[in-house]
């Protein structure tokens, strides 16, 4: 069956997508991924490109894609939703460039195979639950730009060891990195917000 995308010329939205190709480019005329465009049942997606001229990645709009191995996101895209791509078991790796401002509520939850996240400099929020649940993170660097990184972000990344949070003024808020692995290390500036939450919460630190 041929790949059907459906679009809403006036805001060119993708709305829904039907088909049975595995890897796929979005059009560069396309602006933004609309709300499950990409959901479990219109999907057989082992990888997407998705070009800077789209600013929107809409809530749920991979959800349960569970043959998704990898996505591409362009500089350009401001805000990946909620729940974007949840539970997408088979992607590995992701890079949120820095045009990306928020990473959405439990964008990437339960990504059982999720290796390396890169977050890049001009990300300024990671939403609740973001990652959490992502079992084989080991190190996450945290960039300078971001102000606050959400409740239960990176709550039950049991193989989490590593956490580089390179702003002292960056607020960590409840559980951020409860249920990670009991040898988690905290690097940041001495006197810091995450020194705090780490004495707090009976987590190593290591200043910068």
């Amino acid at each position: 069956m041929a790949t059907k995308i459906t679009i809403d010329v006036d805001y060119v939205l993708i709305k829904a997508v039907v088909g049975e190709e595995t890897e796929m480019v979005i059009p560069d005329y396309v602006t933004s991924i609309g709300k499950s465009a990409f959901r479990e049942e219109y999907s057989l997606l082992t990888g997407i490109t998705i070009p800077g001229s789209v600013t929107s990645i809409g809530d749920d709009a991979f959800v349960d894609c569970n043959l998704l191995e990898r996505a591409e996101i362009s500089n350009g895209v401001t805000n990946i939703g909620y729940r974007a791509f949840a539970w997408c078991e088979s992607l590995e790796r992701i890079v949120i460039p820095g045009s990306v401002e928020t990473i959405g509520v439990r964008a990437f939850f339960d990504c059982t195979s999720l290796v390396d996240v890169t977050i890049s400099n001009g990300v300024t929020s990671i939403g609740g639950e973001a990652f959490a649940l992502c079992r084989l993170l080991t190190d996450v660097t945290i960039p300078e730009s971001v102000m606050t990184i959400g409740e239960y972000s990176f709550e039950r990344c049991g193989s989490l060891v590593n956490v580089l949070i390179a702003n002292g003024k960056t607020i960590i808020e409840t559980g951020a990195f409860s249920g990670c692995n009991k040898a988690l290390v905290i690097r940041a500036p001495a006197d810091s917000f995450a020194k705090q939450y780490a004495e707090e919460n009976g987590v190593g630190f290591e200043p910068i």
